[in-house]
């Protein structure tokens, strides 16, 4: 007997060696069949008994780490508070979100609310990921055993170590087909980065359908990885391109291909999209952080908001149903200077890399807000001179055009000086303090409650028609 365990323990490492080599990553499953009314889908969403879109909120949620999830969650907790009559009836203004695009750490906020009740999302979550130190977790887990033999494989890595963590600890296993769809819930669009191409690829059905895939099937915990999967620290998460060279090409992308003057947006995302009918160009795709591309969250709302040639669309909405539109950004970046500018010695690589990875992230989200909210100015615009150009013309105007208003949310709004700076010197990982935690969601909390242009649009919405 004793010579019989002496021997298991002799033969566990070498089992587990030859074990690891198996050890691969989940793979996301074929589509049996295309088919645009099913899955996770806007419009399917959107189909679905109990969907109220007279006042659509649209809430952007940027990357930042724990940071960013903390400071999200305390702009949801505010949303809650905030309310107004409707019909005879008390509202909140959080039961009015009918659309969360998020990035990296945003993601973690946005996939759980969608997965849970109000309640269970306000009770739970800051216990199960805000508090807990889930930098440590997944160092420790680095420590065992099981795990090193998992790494070994060429087909299983760091974010695969990670996605199978946030499944188990977080999201309990939970698939895109377990997200809830119709009232009450938002659409949710956890935004990542394809490193082909350094192009947003966002974990909807549209897009698995670009890859001849099935959505429902896969776990939310690898979209949020992906979406989080801040590069150097952990590798590309890897999915299938099941699409071999078909002429059949969704009618988005076939007319997309055709804007290159009228509509440079969705030129760019058709040729982009193209490249996954080509087996010779793409029969994987490597996802990254979706903060390389959009760290906001809000080019895939801006483009769904001013074309109807994009993966998915508003415009129909915008046109005809949506009375009130309120544009959310919740945005997490700081505004300390760099250190680097306080030496002389040459930057080291790996300060070099976070400029290069985090520098380029705050512009591009600056100009994605100035865009948008020069794309909804013009909105009105061309409402009012279609409706004056109908007058002249005896026909039939636009209609009337929403209300529209965008919100903005960032660190630089708060006041106090001591406060803000507090702020700013929260770090972008994965364990932070509980006292910074608290701070983050009084801080989301305070800003949308005291944010003039929500005030503007309770007022209105309190008038009434």
């Amino acid at each position: 007997m004793a010579l019989t365990v002496a021997l298991l323990w002799i033969a566990a490492p070498f089992s587990a060696i030859f074990l690891g080599g198996c050890a691969h990553y989940t793979i996301n499953a074929p589509a049996a069949a295309l088919d645009s009314s099913r899955g996770y889908k806007f419009g399917v969403a959107d189909a679905l008994p109990g969907i109220d879109d007279e006042v659509f909120v649209i809430l952007a949620l940027s990357g930042g780490g724990t940071r960013a999830a903390a400071f999200s969650f305390g702009v949801m907790e505010g949303l809650r508070e905030i309310h107004y009559t409707k019909n005879g009836q008390t509202h909140s203004l959080l039961n009015d979100v009918h659309l969360i695009s998020s990035v990296s750490g945003g993601s973690f906020t946005a996939a759980y609310y969608g997965l849970h009740s109000q309640e269970e999302f306000f009770t739970t979550f800051p216990n199960r990921f805000l508090y807990p130190n889930v930098e440590l977790a997944l160092g420790l887990s680095l420590l065992n055993p099981v795990n090193w033999v998992k790494l070994a494989s060429p087909y299983y890595s760091r974010i695969d170590l990670a996605a199978d963590y946030y499944d188990a600890h977080l999201f309990d296993h939970k698939k895109f087909a377990d997200l809830a769809m119709g009232a009450g819930h938002p659409f949710i669009v956890l935004n990542s980065t394809d490193t082909g191409f350094v192009g947003r690829f966002e974990f909807t059905q549209d897009q698995f359908d670009v890859l001849g895939s099935d959505l429902n099937s896969y776990p939310v915990a690898r979209g949020v990885a992906a979406s989080s999967a801040f590069p150097f620290l952990l590798c590309p998460l890897t999915l299938r391109d099941y699409v071999k060279q078909s002429p059949n090409e969704p009618q988005w992308i076939v007319h997309g291909l055709k804007d290159r003057v009228i509509n440079e947006r969705s030129y760019a995302t058709a040729v982009q999209n193209h490249l996954y009918y080509d087996v010779k160009t793409t029969q994987y795709v490597h996802l990254l952080d979706g903060g390389l591309a959009d760290n906001i969250g809000l080019r895939g709302p801006a483009g769904a908001l001013e074309g109807d040639e994009m993966p998915w669309t508003l415009q129909a909405h915008v046109n005809g149903r949506i009375k009130t539109l309120v544009v959310i950004v919740v945005d997490a970046h700081t505004e300390e200077a760099s250190e680097l500018a306080q030496k002389e010695s040459t930057p080291g690589l790996v300060a070099v890399l976070g400029t290069v990875t985090s520098g380029p992230m705050s512009n591009y989200s600056s100009d994605t807000i100035y865009e948008l909210q020069d794309y909804l100015t013009r909105l009105k615009q061309d409402y009012s001179t279609n409706g004056q150009l109908a007058l002249t013309a005896n026909s039939a105007p636009l209609g009337t055009p929403p209300n529209i208003y965008m919100i903005p949310l960032s660190f630089a709004d708060v006041a106090d000086e001591e406060r803000r700076g507090r702020l700013n010197h929260i770090g972008t990982n994965y364990s932070v303090d509980r006292g910074d935690v608290d701070l983050l969601r009084a801080t989301g909390k305070r800003l949308i409650e005291e944010a003039p242009e929500q005030k503007r649009l309770i007022a209105d919405l309190q008038k009434g028609p």
